[in-house]
Parts: C-alpha cells; structure tokens; sequence
C-alpha cells in the first residue's frame, strides 16, 4: 500500500499489492498487482479497509493481463514517375526540331547539305536515348508500384485478421474479468472468493500489513509482497537472547 492509514478505505489510488501465500488443494498461491510480474493485474474498481485486530475485507477487481491492440501497418506509397525523365526527352525534340527549322530556311543544295549533317544525327540519337530512358523508367516505376501494392494488400489484410484475433481475445478477456474477495474477521476466520465461487476459506489467520512510500519501487512475486497477507496457519516467533 502506498500513503495508506489504517482504518480507512483504500482504492486503487493507492492499492500496490496481494499476494496470497497460503497455497493448498484449492487455490495456488496467487499475486495481484497493478503493475507487471503479477499472476493478475489490478483493474479500477479496488475497494477495501484493513484494521489492526486482523479483521480486514478487500474487493479487488482483477483479470489476466488485457490483449495488446495490434499496430496499423504503414502502407507503403506509390512512386511517381519522375518528370526530369519525361522533360528530356522534350528538350532533345525541341533541339531536333529547332536544327531541322533553321536548315529549311537555307535554299538549294545547302538544305540538303544541313539535313545530312553530323549534328542532327547526334541530335536524333539524343532524342531517342531519352525517349528510351523515360520508357525504361516508366517501366520501372510500373513493376515497382505493382509489388507495393501487392505488399500493402498483404499488410492491410493482416491487419484485418489481428483485429479479428484482438476483438476476440478481449471478448474472452472481459468475460473472464473477475472480482476477487478476500475477508477475514477478527477471530482469524477467512475466505477467498472468485466472483461467487469460493476459492479457499479456513480460520487461524493473520495479516501481515506494511506501507511503503510511493517513490520506491514494487518488487515482483516472488519477493516478499507490501501488502501479504497470510492466510495458512497462526506463525509466532520468539526471540530469545541467551548468554
């Protein structure tokens, strides 16, 4: 328990942990706790008081941990086709056809003479190199996109089955949420109770209670618990100092 005075009633705010160490035919020894490492993990609605003549009553309601929601995939983005491919082929038709212009203007056997020129062979080649590689990118970012879409296909519809196996693992979750009982009276007599199912219930016993500050850690089961109650037996000690 943490900031905890006895008499009063205690929630969740300041509930830590139970454990129950008195295992027997019924009921093994169980933990309950609102952080990791306990065989139940503590849910809203924990109410209860403890007294200092033994006599104590807790409700806590407990489940096994809740399913963890499944994590929306990133769906991966189409690619575009990048423009610089499609503007050079334009450049290259636009330096063939300004070089094919001003050889038309010329008269006579200079038209001849221009049209047969090194230059607009080089041009044309230019020309059809980019042509080429603006159809080979095309081509490229086709095969790529039709993988991507076949990859978030496969995403999406995963994601669709774990939400499946989420929603019904949290159906499951919710039913078996349960309201764990424990009482004890001032005669040592006690019970254990799961819902309406008596779990375990004897006499002779005690509580073994302990505050602790908030700031320190909660050490898992199967150390000693901060708040344990023992539930098996009446333990006396003597201490005894001889010389």
């Amino acid at each position: 328990m943490t900031d905890y005075i006895l008499g009063e009633t205690f929630t969740d705010a300041n509930f830590v942990s139970f454990a129950y160490y008195g295992e027997s035919a019924h009921l093994p020894m169980i933990t309950v706790g609102t952080g990791s490492g306990y065989d139940y993990i503590a849910m809203a609605g924990i109410d209860g008081v403890i007294y200092e003549d033994n006599k104590m009553s807790i409700e806590i309601a407990a489940a096994l941990e809740a399913p963890t929601p499944p994590i929306a995939p990133i769906l991966k983005t189409l690619r575009s086709v990048d423009q610089d491919f499609y503007r050079a082929v334009e450049r290259a038709l636009l330096d063939l056809n300004e070089y094919d212009k001003k050889c038309n203007e010329g008269l006579g056997s200079e038209i001849a003479e221009c049209l047969n020129h090194r230059k607009r062979l080089d041009l044309f080649g230019a020309y059809k190199n980019a042509q080429l590689a603006y159809e080979d990118h095309v081509g490229i970012v086709k095969e790529t996109n039709r993988k991507i879409e076949i990859s978030n296909i496969g995403a999406s519809k995963n994601y669709e089955y774990e939400i499946y196996q989420y929603e019904k693992e949290l159906a499951e979750y919710n039913e078996k949420a349960d309201e764990l009982r424990i009482s004890m009276v001032n005669d040592g007599t006690w019970s254990i109770m799961l819902d309406s199912q008596v779990l375990d219930f004897g006499a002779y016993a005690r509580t073994s209670f302990t505050t602790e500050e908030a700031s320190n850690p909660v050490p898992a089961p199967p150390t000693i618990a901060i708040f344990a109650l023992g539930m098996i037996g009446l333990a006396s000690r003597r201490f005894k100092k001889q010389y």
